[in-house]
């Protein structure tokens, strides 16, 4: 997923930083980018949230407060589409955010990447072999 969302978040920082000319394609990407912040920040919330209720240890400080910003950032994408929509204001620091987004997205996917490759080293194979060897029945 976060390799998907870095690709997406490239796309649309290079429409937005060379593409873009006249106002009415300003309004196509902002409207893209809005629907994309609201679409990246839920996917985030769904994340964290189902790290925080599915995994075998129980939560840290840093996953609760993790899981508070993500609620935080997509309240804040839904009120920024209202405000658009309602009072169709410009998109500010639209390219500062998706260039954070693109970073932040690649961090997650090298992460993601070593800890699957630390896993595979270490020979699990599945979650379930996991927690037998957690349990020392295998």
């Amino acid at each position: 997923v976060n390799i998907v969302l870095l690709v997406y978040s490239a796309v649309l920082f290079i429409l937005d930083t060379c593409f873009v000319e006249n106002s009415n394609e300003k309004k196509f990407v902002a409207s893209y980018y809005l629907f994309y912040s609201l679409i990246t920040t839920l996917v985030w919330l769904l994340q964290i949230g189902l790290k925080i209720n599915y995994s075998f240890e129980p939560s840290s400080w840093q996953q609760r407060c993790e899981l508070m910003l993500a609620m935080i950032f997509t309240l804040s994408s839904a009120d920024e589409i209202l405000e658009w929509k309602l009072k169709k204001q410009h998109v500010y620091a639209m390219a500062l955010d998706i260039a954070l987004n693109i970073v932040g997205y690649f961090g997650e996917s090298f992460g993601t990447l070593r800890e699957v490759l630390v896993e595979y080293r270490a020979g699990y194979s599945t979650v379930r072999d996991r927690e037998l060897s957690a349990e020392g029945r295998v």
